[in-house]
């Protein structure tokens, strides 16, 4: 359960920011484009911005701010402070944009702190959903209070894993996994929010997700989530990822339960 303040907070924090997002959802919403560095989406598509992620972000930084002052920040929609800090919170205040302009419910808000270039805490809201994530480090995984677990699947053929549609954007590049992969599994999920995504793995809702060019505010809060639930966390060769605090910097990563990263390591 929560424990430390800096959990205690991000959890009201995440929940403020969560309610707000749910009160402007249910029906397509009005959007803007922004731009993002090609060295995350090379195939040059614009992201996308609503007036509730600014919003959202006010949400978050106005209370995180009040209650450390003194450590840094950095979020997806305005430009970062702090990032000679110790402690510096990573923020996306709404993931999976997309999914919340159409009305969908896979969207959400996470939330992380990194200390010393290592998370040490996540916490994923899903409000539509009703789904609140959260880790601290060495102290386990929860779902709305109750401790979770990746799932113990060990084989390919009887697993649900979630590959984001980047990576079938981009398919010339990872072939093996756009036809050989996609072939053996049992299911294939294409699911909008990484923090949510990740958070799946951790409670065995799903077992593997696998994403490229990942900033670190999409990241960071479900990669401490799926960890502490047993999971593990590598880049396409298998290497462990080192948090990254530059925006334009994106980590391909899988995500597994761990029984199964091994194989899945095979079609990169």
């Amino acid at each position: 359960m929560a424990e430390s303040k800096e959990l205690k907070v991000a959890i009201e924090i995440a929940k403020k920011a969560g309610e707000f997002l749910h009160s402007k959802h249910g029906q397509r919403l009005p959007f803007t484009h922004k731009e993002t560095s090609p060295k995350l989406s090379k195939d040059t598509r614009k992201g996308f911005q609503t007036k509730a992620d600014i919003e959202a972000e006010k949400i978050i930084l106005h209370n995180l701010k009040k209650e450390f002052p003194n450590n840094g920040f950095l979020s997806e929609e305005s430009k970062p402070t702090g990032l000679n800090k110790e402690f510096i919170w990573v923020m996306d205040p709404l993931e999976g944009t997309i999914a919340y302009i159409h009305g969908l419910e896979n969207y959400g808000v996470a939330l992380a702190l990194v200390f010393q270039k290592e998370v040490v805490l996540g916490v994923v809201y899903c409000p539509a959903l009703s789904y609140l994530f959260w880790a601290e480090k060495n102290s386990g995984a929860f779902l709305n209070g109750r401790r979770i677990r990746v799932s113990v699947t060990d084989r390919i053929e009887d697993s649900l894993i979630s590959i984001e549609h980047k990576i079938f954007r981009l398919a010339e590049d990872y072939p093996k996994v756009t036809v050989d992969l996609v072939k053996k599994i049992r299911r294939l999920r294409v699911g909008e929010s990484c923090g949510q995504e990740l958070s799946y793995v951790a409670a065995g809702k799903s077992d593997a997700l696998i994403k490229a060019r990942q900033p670190i505010y999409d990241y960071a809060a479900g990669k401490i989530i799926l960890e502490e639930a047993g999971g593990i966390f590598t880049d396409f060769r298998g290497n462990k990822v080192k948090v990254n605090i530059d925006l334009e910097v994106g980590v391909d990563f899988i995500a597994s339960n761990g029984k199964i990263h091994q194989e899945l390591l095979k079609y990169f």
